[in-house]
């Protein structure tokens, strides 16, 4: 057996990366087996993690959440009016795009 055995916290982030990964073409396609098949770990394996799913998907929603507010607030500090903070905050969510998906969404 080579390599080091991931923490439980770090092989759910590869399993959430993996359901990431498999969202990018449509949430249809994040299934349990597929989600196994991504991460190159055993059709078992997400159920220790998740019931199904659906408790995939919200924990993807959940911790892609967590990244754009942190984003978002780190963007915001220090600028002051309406119109900025707008500004940072919707540049903030374009660089998350940009980063999670490479589609350089933030020239547009």
């Amino acid at each position: 057996m080579s390599g080091t055995r991931l923490t439980r916290e770090a092989r759910r982030e590869q399993l959430l990366d993996a359901a990431a990964g498999l969202a990018v073409t449509s949430l249809d396609s994040v299934t349990m087996e597929g989600l196994a098949a991504q991460a190159g770990v055993s059709k078992a394996l997400p159920y220790k993690f998740f019931a199904n799913r659906d408790e995939v998907l919200v924990a993807l929603y959940d911790r892609e959440l967590g990244r754009l507010e942190i984003r978002i607030t780190a963007a915001m500090l220090g600028v002051e009016g309406f119109v900025p903070r707008l500004t940072a905050t919707v540049d903030a969510w374009l660089d998350g795009v940009d980063s999670n998906f490479g589609e350089g969404l933030h020239g547009l």
